[in-house]
């Protein structure tokens, strides 16, 4: 089954005069238990496509089907709430709140969602259990490596029991043993039967998938 269909899907960006093709007529699909890296220099246009992956953004044509639901006739309620219940997120720069420590910063989109006090301890500690943090919960992300800081960001996203993974540059800011660590993970996730889709300019990184999709000039190469 597809839980991801694109059909032709195309992204305009008009700035003043000018008109920034930024994706060109993409079709993609991806089914439950992939793990797909999308590759590309900087400007190919791999970051506009995972914004739309994430419904972070909108084609400018074409289709979008996520989870079989036409993600272009959602309404930004219903956009928000399929976002927040089918994908994690994981960022190149981890986005955690550095006043929080590990355990609140994974806490946090549950108090979002409404989950129970109980519920989120136990979903918490075992979320962080699961990346090897479990000595860590209340630790800050200044006391934390860039290794630990990007397992938490894997743990918040696991947290809300995502079925797919999006994964921008997760290596960009880890020395390499961090970054082996962190692409061991998500091949673990991968094998539990999470979705994976990665973006990365990184050849090594995108060897680790089981999928390589090369973008260039906001186009699919191969």
């Amino acid at each position: 089954m597809n839980i991801i269909e694109l059909k032709n899907v195309s992204k305009v960006y008009k700035m003043g005069k000018t008109t920034l093709n930024a994706l060109s007529d993409i079709s993609v699909n991806v089914k439950s238990g992939d793990f797909i890296a999308i590759i590309g220099k900087s400007g190919s246009g791999k970051s506009t496509l995972m914004n739309i992956l994430g419904c972070l953004d909108v084609p400018t044509s074409g289709e979008y089907y996520l989870c079989g639901e036409n993600v272009g006739k959602m309404t930004e309620n219903h956009l928000s709430d399929i976002r927040n219940r089918k994908i994690g997120f994981i960022f190149q720069n981890f986005n955690l709140i550095t006043t929080m420590s590990a355990y609140e910063n994974v806490e946090l989109p549950l108090i979002y969602r409404g989950v129970s006090p109980v519920l989120r301890k136990s979903i918490v500690t075992k979320a962080l259990k699961s990346v090897g943090l479990s000595s860590r919960l209340d630790h800050k992300p200044s006391e934390l490596s860039g290794g630990q800081q990007q397992r938490v960001a894997i743990a918040r996203a696991l947290a809300l029991s995502p079925q797919i993974i999006l994964a921008d540059e997760p290596t960009g800011n880890l020395d390499t043993g961090s970054g082996e660590d962190v692409m061991n993970l998500l091949s673990e996730l991968n094998e539990q039967g999470k979705t994976v889709i990665l973006i990365t300019h990184d050849n090594g990184v995108a060897n680790k998938a089981k999928t390589k999709i090369e973008i260039s000039d906001g186009k699919i190469v191969s």
